[in-house]
């Protein structure tokens, strides 16, 4: 029998393991008549012997208790997070290097993984940078002057190491002729923007038989430099003069 008579408090006989034991050991404070451990296996047994009908009952909970399947959730990973804390400071070493050898044992999957993560939200990256680019535009024309002025250098020291060509400039040379902000040549501002265009700016060598070297370049339009690089500077100027002829006679 279950519950209480007055102050005296009655226990309650299981009907699966015929075991009396306290209210407590009951769900449903004594209605269900199996004690927990014998609830436990007698749900454990349905549950097998009826799949589909057990996924129907927990799908159908789920979506009429969302809110309590987020907190459960959230206390959970909580929970867990916390456990994997305690667990890490007690053992740094122990991690990094379980870690590490995961990782050799598996350098093919983690190489794959990483690629296709990045492929995939690639374009989401990309549109994450377009627009932060747009909220601090000035602050990134000011960051991306500072850095092109290192990649400019890096890629002429390269390309003069590739061709045997003599090189001596230095970062604080590069970072003074950019600071003009406008092109030697057409006197036209320079595009900082991000990527490789035809407003960016350019090292050019004046003589393309010299190296790079303080007294033999310039800093240019990239679209300059490109044909400068095929004609030289002179039929690009006569270009222009008649470009600019043609379009008087115009007006």
């Amino acid at each position: 029998m279950a519950g209480t008579l007055g102050s005296l408090v009655v226990d309650i006989t299981c009907r699966a393991c015929r075991t009396a034991k306290s209210i407590d050991n009951f769900y449903r404070g004594g209605r269900d008549r199996l004690c927990k451990p014998c609830a436990l296996a007698e749900n454990k047994r349905w549950r097998a012997n009826n799949p589909g009908k057990a996924r129907e009952i927990k799908r159908k909970w789920a979506e009429n208790n969302r809110d309590k399947m987020r907190v459960a959730r959230a206390a959970r990973a909580d929970r867990v997070n916390e456990v994997n804390r305690q667990r890490y400071a007690a053992n740094p070493e122990k991690f990094k290097a379980r870690a590490a050898a995961y990782k050799a044992l598996n350098r093919e999957k983690y190489i794959a993984y990483g690629r296709s993560n990045y492929a995939k939200h690639a374009e989401a990256r990309r549109q994450s940078r377009r627009d932060e680019y747009r909220l601090n535009r000035e602050k990134f024309r000011e960051r991306n002057a500072r850095n092109r002025a290192s990649s400019m250098l890096s890629a002429a020291r390269g390309r003069a190491k590739l061709k045997g060509l003599s090189f001596d400039l230095d970062l604080e040379f590069v970072r003074g002729l950019l600071s003009n902000n406008s092109c030697e040549v057409s006197g036209l501002p320079f595009d900082l923007s991000p990527g490789k265009h035809a407003n960016g700016p350019s090292l050019d060598r004046k003589d393309a038989n010299l190296g790079y070297t303080k007294d033999n370049v310039r800093i240019v339009l990239y679209c300059i430099n490109v044909m400068a690089h095929n004609w030289g500077v002179e039929p690009i100027l006569e270009m222009a003069d008649a470009i600019r002829a043609r379009r008087a006679g115009r007006r």
